[in-house]
């Protein structure tokens, strides 16, 4: 049995054994560190309980997670440390992955390497001697659902990446509703239609558009456009300037004002038709290459004024926490270096920032802004080490900062 504490109240709980007999029952912890390392209480072995009349009490102590179980049982001691490391790049697939063994694909069922599906079934198959990777998922093959499914998309990479370059070849399928796509910061599998972070998509009658979510940011058409022949994709973003290219070919290049997305993953999309990608490479754009993202319940960040603090929000909120104002306040930020970015959800808001005491925006209205999209951003701290943000009217729910 798995009991879970996430109150600062002791729990007991009187437990009676039926169509069962043992000698003892193991009674297996996990909290939060006293003074030491973080695993320090990490998965261990409490105490040893031995039933009085086949019934016993179990006492789970505030927010920790405990097993009683008759088993005999040992967690697993790794010899050595996993690696905590990102995704470097510059980062190359062309899924042939040469050196890995014959049956390297078919083992994990012929998924490529570090994605993630969020809707469809993105494959690697063989196509004309190139291996490619195939959204494999149509209209017909499609299940019945339950609750909301995105349309396809498989990301890839590391969530604090922010300033790169993606290409990928791409070939649509004739179909006239057929549209495949590259996208750069992915951040949200469930936000509309899984359309997350910035994307250029391209359809089968030649209509391209560069989007925000899914906000349209510019728009045209290739005439004569043919869809089931390779192109080659390109997206880029470095700092708040999105720029996307086709065969070689910039079409659109503009620098976003409000609710810039900061950061995030690599990303592929389609409709639910056979699109095909190939050749695909991640490569730095600008200097550094990851951000880093403070919590809102970070000990980085003090509040001043009356906040509202939540540990179990909605899932859009990067780790369910978020910090709310009520009436006017302020937060100070410590170490935010040369650029930084406060993601929040906000209305009727009216701020000004400080940055090392000098003020660089004064009581500017913003708009209604949306998960993981800025509140407010700058790329010209001058390695500043303290930001404050003061908000004079409306609401923010702070989610994090982001700095570099």
């Amino acid at each position: 049995m798995i009991f879970v504490n996430n109150t600062p109240d002791v729990r007991c709980y009187d437990i009676e054994l039926k169509a069962i007999s043992c000698a003892e029952v193991k009674i297996w912890e996990t909290r939060n560190p006293d003074n030491g390392s973080f695993d320090e209480n990490y998965l261990k072995l409490r105490e040893k309980i031995v039933p009085t009349n086949n019934s016993y009490r179990l006492t789970i102590r505030p927010y920790s997670i405990v097993t009683a179980t008759t088993l005999d049982t040992k967690p697993m001691q790794l010899d050595e440390p996993l690696p905590d490391k990102s995704l470097e790049l510059p980062y190359h697939d062309d899924f042939s992955y040469l050196g890995y063994g014959d049956g390297f694909l078919s083992s994990r069922g012929f998924a490529p390497r570090y994605m993630t599906d969020q809707g469809g079934a993105f494959e690697v198959k063989s196509d004309a001697g190139r291996k490619v990777l195939l959204q494999t998922i149509t209209e017909e093959l499609r299940g019945s659902e339950w609750g909301f499914t995105p349309d396809p998309v498989t990301s890839f990479g590391d969530d604090r990446w922010t300033s790169y370059t993606l290409n990928a070849d791409v070939r649509l399928t004739a179909d006239e509703d057929c549209k495949a796509g590259i996208g750069v910061r992915y951040q949200l599998s469930a936000c509309e239609q899984s359309r997350s972070g910035y994307r250029f998509e391209i359809g089968s009658d030649g209509n391209w558009r560069l989007c925000s979510m899914m906000k349209i940011l510019a728009e045209g058409r290739f005439e004569r456009f043919v869809p089931d022949v390779w192109h080659r994709l390109s997206l880029t973003c470095i700092n708040a300037q999105i720029s996307c290219s086709i065969d070689g070919r910039e079409i659109a290049i503009l620098t976003v004002r409000n609710e810039l997305i900061f950061s995030g993953r690599a990303s592929l999309f389609s409709t639910y038709h056979n699109v095909a990608f190939a050749d695909i490479s991640v490569t730095p754009a600008g200097i550094p290459v990851y951000t880093e993202r403070i919590d809102a319940l970070d000990r980085r960040i003090t509040y001043f004024g009356n906040w509202k603090f939540n540990t179990m929000g909605s899932f859009m909120f990067h780790n369910r926490t978020y910090a709310e104002n009520d009436g006017k306040a302020f937060f100070e930020v410590r170490g935010t270096r040369t650029a930084a970015a406060v993601i929040a959800l906000s209305e009727g808001t009216v701020i000004s920032v400080e940055s090392d005491g000098r003020l660089i925006a004064d009581k500017v209205s913003v708009r209604n802004t949306v998960h993981r999209a800025t509140l407010w951003h700058s790329f010209e701290l001058e390695n500043a080490d303290i930001l404050r943000v003061t908000v004079h009217e409306g609401k923010v729910a702070l989610d994090t900062v982001e700095t570099m």
